[in-house]
This record gives structure tokens, C-alpha cells and sequence, in this order.
């Protein structure tokens, strides 16, 4: 009897040993991330609006009397390049590896 070879499983042709023991991939350096600013950047107003309620997304302001743009005691911060991570640690997740997209 002749078996059709679509039928036949490669499972059956080629079986796996009974264990494969992988060794569990770690990341060469485990460096501390110290984070200067975790919250996000809010927009000036941002809880006056209902639609800016919805998704927070940073604008610059730019009015000439702004007490945002001034930087005056008890208003958010700014965005501006001091607050950026160690290039080393920027991006890197919290196991150690950076998230890659793999085109194959």
C-alpha cells in the first residue's frame, strides 16, 4: 500500500528528541534606566476641553502673556531636550531588550 506523502504528517517522518532544552536568551547588559519624567507632557488647558480630554497631545504655547510659555512657579513643565533618557537605556524594555520589528 502506497501512502499519499500530503496525508503523512513530517512529524511522523522526521520526530523531534524527546526534550529540547533552549537556553534562555538574556541581554548582555542590564543597565538602570533613571527616567528623568515619567508622566507625559499635557497640553496648556488640556482639562478646560472635552475633546483635548480625549488624547493628550503636546502643543507649544505661544501667547505673548502666557504664564505657560513664561514658566512661571506651579505650571507644568516644558518639553525641551533636558528632559531626554540615556541614549543607552532610551526605548529598552523593562527585560533588558529593545522592541524591533523583524521583516523575513
Amino acid at each position: 500500500h502506497t501512502q499519499n506523502l500530503a496525508s503523512v504528517s513530517l512529524r511522523t517522518l522526521f520526530p523531534l528528541p524527546e526534550q529540547v532544552i533552549m537556553p534562555a536568551v538574556k541581554p548582555l547588559v542590564r543597565r538602570k534606566d533613571a527616567k528623568k519624567k515619567t508622566t507625559p507632557f499635557k497640553r496648556f488647558q488640556w482639562d478646560r476641553h472635552a475633546k483635548l480630554n480625549q488624547r493628550v497631545t503636546w502643543r507649544r504655547p505661544r501667547g505673548i502673556d502666557s504664564s505657560f510659555r513664561r514658566r512661571f512657579k506651579g505650571r507644568p513643565d516644558l518639553v525641551n531636550v533636558g528632559f531626554r533618557n540615556n541614549k543607552k537605556t532610551r526605548h529598552v524594555l523593562p527585560n533588558g531588550f529593545k522592541k524591533f520589528r523583524v521583516f523575513n
